[in-house]
């Protein structure tokens, strides 16, 4: 059983959360238009910015999900704060969702536990900002190294999660 538990916060959890389990509100921190993206652009890092919503005892894990908007045209721009549950599109696109916030897909959210530790208390309110990385693991192509690095409380706190 050790041998598990030591391995369980290295790898990104897939599983379907509830809305009420997020301590802050859904952030977007990368916009992809599916018109123009390259490869390339799928090796980033971008800045986030979340606020908690009420006093949590502990941060335990960050969400990471996305959303799909399917627009009727390659000129149209989507907002860079839309949600895909509520994006409403008058030229008849649509849109979807594999968070929280939706009906859960097969996709669902992937879950990045945080190493014990490193999991603060936190206040309603409080900032937590950091940066997300995502790149090619190199031992396989196929897989994602996720990489954030955050500040709440106190130092600023770095972990790398595998998505196999």
């Amino acid at each position: 059983m050790t041998a598990m538990k030591e391995k369980i916060r290295e790898d990104v959890t897939i599983t379907h959360l509830k809305a009420n389990s997020l301590a802050s509100e859904p952030v977007a921190f990368c916009h992809l238009p599916l018109h123009t993206v390259k490869t390339s652009d799928l090796v980033f890092t971008k800045p986030f910015e979340i606020m908690i919503k009420e006093d949590v005892d502990s941060l335990d894990a960050f969400v990471v999900y996305f959303d799909n908007f399917f627009a009727t045209s390659r000129e149209q721009v989507i907002a860079e704060d839309a949600r895909a549950e509520s994006w409403k599109d008058t030229k008849g696109g649509v849109s979807f969702t594999t968070g929280p916030e939706g009906e859960e897909t097969h996709w669902r959210q992937g879950l990045l536990l945080i190493e014990e530790g490193k999991n603060t208390s936190l206040k309603g309110g409080q900032m937590v900002k950091g940066d997300i990385t995502y790149r090619k693991r190199k031992e396989n192509s196929r897989e994602l190294e996720v990489e954030v690095s955050w500040k709440g409380t106190g130092d600023v706190n770095k972990q790398l999660w595998i998505m196999r």
